[in-house]
């Protein structure tokens, strides 16, 4: 099967199929691309008309959830991070009104490479409200607590407790987190 990807003016967009490890992944080039970007495996006549309906009727708010598709498992992703932040909002541009860039794993993990912070698959845009009063406010929380099936301790913030956890665990954790603050990832 031939993969396809149009972005949301229906302009055709260069993709093709890689394996990752047993998991075959749509890589999308959205260089220049209108969002919303819809790819296999729906029809494309209905593609066409979701498209226009969700680019005519959907708020541009709701369209910036879009731009960034996080999926689980990718957390060790270092292809196609940047370098730094301001790379990356170069690229994908700034928050709008409103809005914050998050890092499902946390900015101050240096111990991984600067290309896996700055990553599409650890960025995500969310509003600044429920950054700061959900997200936020449980990573600095210092109680005995379970939340997103995790159990955490009272002597430290979830924050620190976290920062010891490898990678893919935070990754998952981070997701987790921000369904349970009502971000549809």
């Amino acid at each position: 099967m031939t993969p396809w990807s149009v972005d949301s003016d229906g302009q055709t967009l260069e993709t093709h199929y890689e394996l990752d490890g047993d998991t075959l992944v749509q890589v999308v080039d959205t260089t220049d691309a209108v969002f919303p970007v819809v790819s296999d495996p729906v029809p494309l006549i209905v593609i066409g008309i979701v498209a226009a309906i969700v680019r005519i009727f959907a708020p541009i708010a709701l369209r910036a959830f879009v731009t960034v598709a996080i999926r689980q498992g990718a957390a060790m992703a270092t292809r196609g991070g940047f370098a730094t932040f301001n790379a990356f909002k170069n690229w994908a541009g700034a928050a709008k009104p409103g809005y914050q860039w998050h890092r499902v794993v946390g900015q101050s993990q240096t111990k991984f490479p600067a290309a896996a912070r700055h990553n599409p698959q650890n960025l995500i845009m969310i509003p600044t409200a429920i950054h700061q009063k959900c997200v936020n406010s449980w990573m600095a929380r210092k109680a005995a607590v379970t939340v997103a099936g995790e159990v955490f301790r009272s002597s430290s913030t979830i924050r620190t407790q976290v920062q010891s956890w490898s990678r893919t665990r935070q990754h998952t954790f981070g997701l987790k987190l921000l369904r349970h603050c009502g971000i549809n990832v």
